[in-house]
């Protein structure tokens, strides 16, 4: 073996010897800018890093790029202002812009290869070739929202439930239930007034969930646990208990915050209603007169009295059916014109008990108190069961049909600089950083070993 070459094992070893000393200061500086670059890299990603989710769109029309309804898809339309701000209000944060919110979020199709390849391959023919995706990447970005990346991903997959629950409304044939009073103040209204804007509420949701119950007697909800017919009878108790307490409070204490323009409101409704009977009287006369004539000729035209000055022929090809179809109107007009006659009746009563009424200040003062009180219970637990009716509305409404939007992958974050990279790139870094330094030391104390 060569000098030359015994020298370089000698230093090499040399080298080796002064690296193995100093392992532990190389352990600890390696550690220390790790650890100080890894905290600046999830600092970073914390700040930079979007969540993201993919959905795929499979509802009727977007192979052309329409919804159901003809219009044209836009992919502007997941974050509308009315879907970002139900889903806002859903996750309960508040004091966000929505406008800020909706340009944090970026909708982004995906192509497949295979479309990518045949696209260069037309276009290399000259010939034309149209792909109208229906999978997105839904992408949030944190700072621009000024919100947390967990509550970014909350977001993301609210925000897909309230587009779906959004194109239900629009598209389906069966619409959800409404709230009339969500944006009523209720202190511009009198205290009858009250009553029956929440007992139109209570009665139009119980007969539309009868319909759905009527509709779908079996089906129970895997999200509320609940089937129409329990929702019913819950809102029904709604009506029966606090409604009809309320009402009580009302009449009992000749509760108003004008008599006289109350009475003056009665007064009109009274010849409203008689008007109506008479309409309805007529109505019912002139059935009877058509009953009679076509009992009486059994022919397939019969002679209309009523409708012009003469009398009008009408052909009849089912005999049974159109004479079943009179009676039921003779008997409906009889029915709503004794309804109308028994509304008449209350209302005179309420009449006479406000102008003959003698109950105290006091007595009002409280009755007052309890009836706003029944009022602001009442329209919470409105509200909580028209969320719960149209939650079942919509489940059952999925279970029949496929979601507008599925997600095919759930909201993830996705660092910008990934982890590993950024472990390795430290360790190494820390590294030769800690080799430089254990050199330079070594090398110092040679140089001084040398001076002396």
């Amino acid at each position: 073996m060569s000098d030359e070459s015994r020298d370089e094992e000698i230093s090499l070893f040399e080298l080796w010897e002064v690296i193995w000393s100093r392992k532990i200061l190389i352990i600890l500086i390696t550690a220390v800018i790790t650890g100080l670059g890894l905290m600046g890299v999830k600092a970073y990603n914390a700040k930079k890093s979007p969540v993201s989710t993919i959905i795929e769109l499979t509802f009727d029309g977007i192979s052309n790029n329409r919804y159901p309804d003809g219009s044209i898809f836009k992919k502007e339309s997941f974050t509308t202002p009315e879907i970002v701000s139900l889903t806002l209000e859903k996750l309960g944060i508040k004091d966000h812009n929505v406008d800020q919110i909706r340009s944090s979020i970026t909708a982004d199709s995906i192509i497949p290869e295979k479309i990518v390849e045949i696209t260069k391959k037309k276009l290399e023919d000259s010939e034309i070739y149209e792909y109208v995706p229906s999978q997105y990447v839904l992408k949030m970005r944190p700072t621009g929202a000024n919100l947390s990346r967990d509550e970014c991903k909350a977001f993301l997959e609210e925000l897909v439930v309230q587009y779906n629950e959004d194109f239900y409304r629009k598209y389906s044939e069966e619409g959800l239930a409404t709230n009339i009073i969500k944006n009523i103040n209720f202190a511009d209204y009198d205290y009858p007034d009250m009553a029956e804007i929440l007992n139109n509420q209570v009665s139009m949701l119980i007969k539309y969930l009868n319909a759905k119950s009527a509709q779908h007697p079996e089906f129970r909800s895997l999200v509320t646990g609940y089937t129409f017919s329990d929702l019913a009878s819950t809102v029904s108790v709604v009506k029966n208990v606090d409604l009809d307490a309320m009402n009580s409070l009302i009449n009992t204490t000749n509760l108003t915050k004008n008599k006289n323009l109350l009475v003056l409101k009665y007064q009109y409704r009274i010849k409203q209603n008689e008007l109506q009977i008479q309409k309805l009287d007529e109505e019912s006369k002139i059935s009877k007169q058509t009953m009679v004539q076509f009992q009486d000729t059994k022919k397939s035209s019969i002679l209309i009295p009523g409708i012009t000055n003469n009398f009008t022929e009408v052909q009849t090809e089912n005999q049974n059916t159109y004479y079943e179809s009179l009676a039921d109107r003779v008997t409906n007009t009889g029915v709503n014109a004794a309804s109308l006659g028994y509304d008449n009746e209350y209302i005179t009563n309420r009449i006479e008990a406000l102008e003959n009424d003698k109950v105290s200040d006091d007595v009002k003062a409280k009755a007052a108190t309890q009836v706003m009180g029944i009022i602001d219970s009442v329209t919470k637990q409105l509200d909580e069961w028209l969320d719960k009716s149209n939650a079942t509305v919509i489940d059952q409404f999925s279970v029949l049909f496929r979601p507008a939007a599925d997600v095919l992958a759930k909201p993830q974050i996705r660092d910008v600089i990934p982890v590993k990279t950024a472990t390795g790139a430290c360790v190494g870094v820390g590294l030769l950083l800690s080799i430089f330094v254990v050199f330079a030391q070594n090398g110092y104390k040679n140089y001084k070993k040398t001076k002396a």
